[in-house]
């Protein structure tokens, strides 16, 4: 009986210091989510990722601290927020017949997640989230069967009707093209149009939304885009006024530029640029692409594996657009730096604009980079924090 109630004890004890973790956040500190895999981690003293993991950052100094599990999941790869509710969305590779799920999160007192209900993802495989700036959808690429696909949101944050369209085709790669490999969803900057990579088909899709019901159909005029064959488009991301759309391709690493027209959604490629110092000897694949508008410009980031680099460009835009041949450079690289680790699966731009943050998949750590507003070019914090495997970032 005396050793029942020590063992009862100790675990009232472990569990009031992980609420106490949870819950500590100063006032200068900004909240986080970590989307993360259960793999095998590289040092004993990081544990296997259990889930959803709840950081803190501070946005003056850049240093950086993992508070603790948020919420049990498995393998919640990427994270979202949503635009005005306290609620998140996660991932999951395994769900409901055969399909991947999505799970519905709304964040507790503690800032714990609590499970508000799951969703068929629509496909197999579901790899990247966004949410329509409106609230109202929820968009799935699913990366093992090549479907794009939509989620109702409904107004306490729940996910309803799902709608899926299964992309075909194929590449010249037989590895990794084999057949079609939706990576990458978003909107355009006018929110009537979702845009999703397939790495597997070389292509851009293009589908518009119905504004007044929950559906879409395939752009009329313009349903896709294609990048070079073989390049592998992965993530996507547009300039800050909404004229061009840089593609990253995984396979080539390379970015596309392409111009954007936002009345007809046509996209025009106008340059081509590695990602790559032309040094660099070796296998790589890139990974994640950020955009970052200051006072002094606009610059671009993205993420390499392999070479296990961030490149910085700079944003040079055309004086007169609508015209390939007058677009000139778009892109001007302009620093290569470490990015800490092996693997960085994702890089984001902190809410200040002031630091970017590498996730090293393969060194489970998260290394934070402050940013210079005339240049671009990122300069090591010295901060960095570990967890198991860490994929993603959704700020509160």
């Amino acid at each position: 009986m005396k050793q029942t109630s020590v063992y009862y004890l100790c675990a009232f004890f472990a569990c009031a210091v992980i609420m106490t973790n949870l819950s500590s956040v100063k006032a200068d500190q900004r909240v986080f989510y970590i989307g993360t895999q259960a793999s095998p981690t590289t040092s004993p003293d990081i544990e296997v990722s259990r889930g959803i993991y709840r950081g803190v950052f501070n946005d003056q100094t850049g240093e950086i601290k993992i508070l603790g599990l948020a919420a049990e999941a498995k393998n919640p790869s990427f994270v979202v927020k949503h635009p005005t509710l306290n609620c998140y969305y996660s991932v999951s590779g395994h769900g409901i017949d055969g399909q991947g799920t999505v799970d519905a999160w709304e964040k507790q007192d503690d800032g714990s997640l609590k499970k508000i209900n799951s969703q068929r993802s629509g496909g197999q495989g579901p790899c990247h989230l966004s949410v329509h700036p409106n609230g109202k959808a929820l968009f799935v690429a699913n990366y093992s069967g090549g479907q794009a696909a939509m989620i109702q949101i409904l107004q306490d944050g729940s996910l309803g009707e799902v709608l899926s369209d299964q992309h075909v085709g194929y590449g010249p790669n037989t590895v990794r093209q084999e057949r079609a490999h939706a990576h990458w969803m978003n909107v355009d900057p006018t929110g009537k149009r979702v845009l999703c990579c397939d790495l597997g088909c070389d292509k851009v899709y293009s589908m518009l939304l119905d504004e007044n019901e929950f559906g879409w159909i395939p752009n009329p005029k313009f349903p896709f885009a294609q990048v070079s064959s073989g390049a592998g488009c992965r993530h996507a991301i547009f300039s800050a006024d909404g004229s061009y759309l840089f593609v990253l391709n995984e396979l080539s690493s390379t970015i596309d530029v392409f111009l954007y027209d936002s009345n007809s959604g046509s996209m025009t490629v106008v340059q081509s640029d590695t990602t790559l110092p032309k040094e660099f000897r070796g296998t790589n694949k890139a990974a994640a692409i950020c955009d970052l508008k200051t006072d002094e410009g606009e610059f671009v980031y993205c993420s390499n594996r392999g070479a296990n680099l961030l490149t910085v460009f700079k944003v040079n835009p055309g004086e007169i657009r609508g015209d390939r041949e007058q677009c000139g450079t778009v892109l001007e690289p302009v620093q290569y730096i470490t990015s800490g680790g092996n693997a960085p699966r994702f890089v984001g731009i902190d809410p200040t604009g002031k630091f970017l943050l590498s996730c090293n998949k393969k060194t489970c750590n998260i290394v934070v980079y402050a940013i210079d507003q005339k240049t671009g070019k990122l300069t090591p914090t010295g901060f960095e924090a570990n967890v198991g495997w860490p994929l993603s970032i959704a700020w509160e």
